[in-house]
């Protein structure tokens, strides 16, 4: 997968559906993965923060989750293409695995919204969620 480097991040240049493909290839493997959605804000913070820098850069899928990140690129040779917002690859991946029997942990956000989240999850698509 082609990667851009925006200001010390390393983005996968893929469209929605690749970026589906290898989310669910993760998911039938049986090696721990990391996914990151980085936006313009994460890669600013980034920018300042090299241990964070680090933690998105060993990401083993990391998608532009921001158009500002396109737009970010549009003078670059090499430039971002496609925007992979986080929740449509989320929604996208939890409809390709619906009627299999996944379990999926959810991390990050504001206090309780994941937990809101793996309800509306649970709910929607049958998937437990921890």
């Amino acid at each position: 997968m082609e990667k851009i480097n925006v200001i010390g991040t390393c983005i996968h240049n893929i469209r929605m559906n690749e970026a589906v493909d290898t989310f669910v290839s993760y998911l039938n493997g049986k090696e721990f993965k990391m996914v990151f959605t980085p936006n313009p804000e994460i890669v600013m913070i980034a920018r300042d923060n090299e241990s964070y820098r680090k933690v998105i850069n060993s990401g083993d899928l990391v998608v532009p989750d921001g158009i500002g990140l396109i737009h970010g690129t549009f003078f670059k040779k090499c430039k971002i293409k496609y925007r992979v917002p986080g929740f449509d690859l989320l929604t996208n991946v939890l409809y390709e695995i619906k009627d299999r029997n996944y379990k999926i942990y959810l991390l990050g956000g504001k206090p309780k919204i994941a937990e809101k989240a793996a309800q509306k999850i649970e709910k929607d698509f049958k998937t437990r969620c921890f």
